[in-house]
């Protein structure tokens, strides 16, 4: 018997075999583990069932450690609900932005929406 392999770049294995699942199913496993790839993948793939369970649990669990990292993601992948939830972290706790996560998270890929972060600062003062 052969043997045919896929190769999805960009996507890890085990988000695509959730990716599979839900296009299958309806259902996801390990969603609080894959959230982050899964949400990109549901985007990249047009799963528009799975974009709002990813968002909730990716907004539900924020922190000084991930918030910057989120906050691009959510940018990338016009998440609107969890751009916002991580914008207002960030206001709730400022001090995020001092934290090597976040600049490093927000140096790499995420210029325009600090300004955005920024720029709503200004205006809530």
């Amino acid at each position: 018997t052969e043997t045919r392999e896929v190769v999805v770049q960009g996507v890890q294995p085990e988000v695509m075999q959730e990716v599979l699942r839900f296009a299958y199913t309806g259902d996801v496993e390990h969603l609080e583990e894959l959230a982050e790839g899964l949400l990109a993948a549901a985007r990249m793939y047009a799963l528009d069932g799975l974009v709002p369970a990813c968002e909730q649990t990716l907004a539900s669990d924020l922190n000084a450690e991930n918030v910057g990292r989120r906050l691009v993601l959510a940018a990338a992948h016009a998440s609107e609900p969890l751009k916002e939830a991580a914008i207002e972290f960030i206001f709730e706790h400022p001090e995020v932005v001092e934290t090597e996560a976040f600049r490093e998270a927000v140096a790499r890929h995420g210029g325009g929406v600090v300004s955005e972060v920024l720029h709503r600062w200004l205006l809530r003062q």
